[in-house]
């Protein structure tokens, strides 16, 4: 089944994953958002744009210093969107409405925007 090739991918990534999420002092559960949102595949790509383990849109990759252009495509390396993602994640968990916002991370951008959540790019 296709989750228990999620499963049998998240075995071979997870240490990257946890080391970079303990780093940033983030739940370790936060591995299973990658699962949801790719299956932690860096060819993942949705209609919309994202791609990559995490999911990331192409402007917001930039905000967190991922590189991505017609050559090079860093929503892709699983440990670079990796350490994006935690300093994304981290700045969503710094703001009291945590928890709604991640259960929004998946949504549309027009969807999220109507919350006016204010996470600050990185630069």
């Amino acid at each position: 089944s296709q989750f228990a090739h999620w499963l049998e991918r998240k075995a071979a990534m997870q240490s990257i994953i946890y080391e970079a999420l303990q780093a940033a002092d983030l739940p370790r559960e936060l591995i299973y958002l990658a699962m949801i949102e790719s299956g932690i595949s860096p060819h993942a790509v949705s209609s919309e744009g994202a791609a990559g383990p995490w999911q990331f849109m192409p402007a917001t990759a930039r905000n967190y210093s991922l590189r991505v252009d017609w050559w090079v495509d860093e929503r892709r390396d699983l440990e670079r969107s990796t350490r994006a993602a935690c300093r994304y994640l981290r700045a969503l968990h710094d703001d009291p409405r945590w928890q709604e916002m991640l259960r929004r991370v998946g949504r549309a951008p027009d969807q999220l925007a109507a919350i006016e959540f204010n996470v600050p790019p990185l630069r």
